[in-house]
């Protein structure tokens, strides 16, 4: 689990103490998730490595709130 987790971590900085706690406990989420995916009936139609399913949740949630990912300036 920790490598999968150091494989695709949040690789943000910033100077707040509790970023590293919230970020680790986000990557530990998203490896259980695929793990739930990995023993469910689906994942033999649509087999998704680690990539393809945080892929897969980052446009879902793009979907969810309406955003392109195109920025403006």
């Amino acid at each position: 689990m920790d490598q999968n987790i150091n494989t695709y971590r949040i690789g943000i900085r910033i100077n707040k103490w509790w970023w590293a706690l919230f970020a680790f406990n986000l990557d530990m989420v998203v490896q259980n998730a695929w793990v739930l995916y990995r023993l469910s009936a689906k994942y033999q139609y649509k087999p998704m490595d680690l990539l393809d399913f945080r892929q897969d949740i980052c446009a879902e949630y793009r979907l969810l709130t309406g955003k392109t990912g195109a920025t403006t300036t």
